[in-house]
């Protein structure tokens, strides 16, 4: 997904709470708005490599 290595699938599959905090979300790139549509509508986030279940997470989306 990421040159680097970075997953938002792998990192909440590795979360210790089920409270998600996207800080500044009106600032994410519009191509990224589908991904998290599904998060938020099915309780799913696909990515290349993960699939991570969040349907019990606490989703906290800010913005300026």
């Amino acid at each position: 997904m990421f040159s680097n290595g970075s997953s938002l699938a792998r990192d909440l599959l590795n979360r210790s709470s089920n409270v998600i905090l996207l800080d500044e979300f009106d600032k994410a790139p519009a191509v990224f708005h589908s991904a998290f549509y599904q998060m938020f509508d099915e309780g799913i986030l696909v990515d290349k490599h993960y699939v991570a279940d969040i349907s019990k997470a606490i989703i906290i989306c800010t913005s300026n």
